[in-house]
């Protein structure tokens, strides 16, 4: 907490070298990059031309409908256009858990997944967090990772926003989930794409 240690520290290394060697050892670093440089950087280049979602068929089901459309269920004037869909938010800073806040507004049952050894943000947790129940598993611990199974299988959509095949090295990446709760929609956001040199990093 010594920041004039850390300027000192920080003052030795070129930005990018530092950008490089911290992120090499897992830390959330970027350096700040003007727009033409962060265009002819190989993460722009690698991303450039890819449309700003992409979907891809993880496995087959059965069309559902909405719950709060389907045939059976009971009108409800209050029904909101998600009421009924049931939402694993595996999310923790800013896009991802403002894309969960969003599916509960519209009325998504949202869990979000936590952990007690993951570092959390107070003031951003309370923003992104209304109208979601919250819940903490480490997926490290085999009986916890049977607990998430269990959600899973009855879950509608997975959102995630760790980085790329973060999740699937714990067991619950796209195919996982789908061959868990076959019919699933699994979106994952992550901080530089899936593509390219930085698809790997933290961010």
């Amino acid at each position: 907490h010594d920041k004039d240690a850390v300027r000192a520290a920080l003052s030795k290394w070129k930005a990018e070298d530092f950008e490089a060697a911290a992120s090499d050892a897992g830390m959330v670093v970027a350096a700040m990059r003007t727009y033409d440089e962060w265009q002819a950087h190989p993460q722009a280049q690698a991303l450039r031309g890819l449309p700003p979602v992409i979907i891809e068929r993880i496995g087959d089901a059965p069309p559902m409908p909405l719950p709060a459309f389907a045939p059976q269920a009971e009108i409800n004037v209050d029904a909101r256009p998600l009421s009924g869909v049931r939402v694993l938010d595996f999310t923790r800073i800013i896009a991802g858990p403002v894309a969960g806040r969003t599916l509960a507004a519209h009325g998504a049952d949202v869990l979000l997944v936590s952990a007690a050894h993951l570092p959390s943000i107070p003031p951003l947790v309370i923003d992104t967090g209304r109208g979601k129940r919250s819940c903490q598993l480490d997926l490290r611990d085999a009986d916890d990772k049977r607990a998430l199974h269990k959600l899973l299988h009855g879950a509608d959509v997975v959102v995630q926003g760790y980085r790329p095949n973060g999740l699937a090295e714990l067991g619950v990446g796209a195919e996982a989930a789908a061959r868990a709760r076959p019919g699933i929609v699994y979106v994952s956001l992550s901080a530089y794409g899936h593509v390219g040199p930085w698809a790997g990093k933290r961010g």
